[in-house]
């Protein structure tokens, strides 16, 4: 039975023995216990509808837990997917930059600074990295270059301010470098030791790191201050995951300067030699689809016309080669409107490639089987290089 049907039988049921007190004070306490039992009808009704609501609810949430898990679980899979710096899908990059941005700004929220230290924590980071070197920098679904540079920055700076709350300020050591190295050592030392695993990793790598860049900038030298607070660090490197340690070689404590500085030099070098390996491999694929353009019937008749036009529409246009072996005749309302041709138009692009696009041209019906002088008409989606 319905709660309202529940509350309508227990009104009446008590309405009518309202009614018949009045005749017989014999019921009295029958009355009583009706009404007494009509509540608890009601009430045990409105606590399981209250109960069922919450129970209703508490699936609900935890159905959408499971699908943020879910989406975290493929946004992992496919952050760390090998091929990653090879994507080129815009829309993708931008929905998992505004993924992860959304759950770096929760983590901000939460203060949660064991997640924010984590890999996932420097997600968003790496994702917008993506973003910014993209060439195109087009709009996506929903997001445009500058809307996720604003969104970057916004949800960065909220993360700084919670990871590096009490860093010591420079300005109050009177431009004594030592004093001020020895008290940003001190502070990233104590955040270690109080954090948990991924913060502990985080503040020692980076207090190991703020050290070497001191010293090699020759503004500071070896103290009693400075050399104990190195010692600490170098205790809790000594306890960090190895796997950890690799990735991050330049923020180990026992490095010199000269060391480091020879570290880099050999990172550069690997990063260059890698990036002329990528860059190799491309020119070699785009030296492999290039292809010989076929020209149709058309293009012997036509070509010096289709070229004239393509010249006065597009910068740099070096030849045209006509597909097509007849015009494509086209009708509006049974009507002849006009005829077409489609042509590759053949420019260069910044590297020297012949890359040929194909555009329409047309020429429209004038009445009496003649057509007008040919123009620009339409544009294609194909795009090869040329030999």
């Amino acid at each position: 039975m319905k709660l309202n049907n529940i509350i309508k039988v227990s009104l009446v049921a008590v309405a009518v023995i309202a009614c018949s007190l009045s005749a017989s004070a014999q019921f009295k306490n029958l009355g009583n216990r009706i009404k007494q039992n009509a509540k608890n009808a009601v009430q045990n009704k409105v606590e399981r509808t209250v109960d069922n609501a919450v129970d209703n609810a508490i699936n609900t949430v935890e159905k959408e837990a499971k699908k943020q898990l879910d989406m975290a679980v493929e946004y992992k899979t496919q952050l760390n997917a090998p091929n990653l710096d090879e994507c080129n899908d815009i829309d993708k990059m931008y929905d998992a930059f505004e993924y992860w941005a959304n759950l770096q700004d929760m983590a901000n929220k939460k203060k949660d600074v064991e997640w924010l230290c984590s890999d996932k924590g420097e997600q968003m980071g790496a994702i917008f990295n993506k973003i910014a070197n993209d060439n195109s920098k087009e709009v996506a679904r929903w997001h445009s270059w500058s809307t996720a540079q604003e969104r970057c920055s916004e949800v960065g700076k909220a993360t700084r301010a919670l990871l590096y709350d009490g860093y010591p300020k420079a300005e109050d050591y009177s431009g004594n470098n030592n004093a001020f190295l020895a008290a940003a050592l001190k502070w990233y030392v104590e955040k270690a030791k109080k954090g948990k695993k991924n913060a502990k990793q985080y503040y020692t790598s980076n207090g190991a790191a703020t050290r070497y860049l001191a010293f090699c900038t020759d503004r500071y030298t070896d103290d009693e201050a400075i050399e104990k607070q190195t010692k600490e660090l170098r205790k809790l490197y000594d306890k960090m995951d190895e796997s950890y340690k690799a990735k991050y070689p330049n923020a180990n404590p026992y490095l010199t300067c000269e060391q480091v500085k020879k570290e880099e030099a050999e990172a550069k070098e690997r990063a260059a030699k890698a990036k002329a390996e990528k860059e190799a491999k491309r020119k070699a694929e785009i030296e492999a689809s290039k292809q010989t353009l076929k020209p149709g019937a058309l293009n012997k008749s036509m070509n010096a016309q289709v070229l004239k036009v393509a010249k006065a529409k597009f910068p740099g246009v070096i030849k045209v080669v006509v597909e097509n072996d007849s015009w494509t005749v086209k009708r509006e309302g049974g009507t002849i409107a006009r005829r077409t041709l489609l042509a590759w138009v053949v420019t260069k692009d910044a590297e020297g490639n012949l890359v040929a696009h194909d555009y329409g041209f047309a020429q429209d019906y004038m009445g009496g089987g003649k057509y007008g002088s040919l123009h620009h008409y339409s544009v294609g989606l194909r795009q090869v290089y040329v030999k």
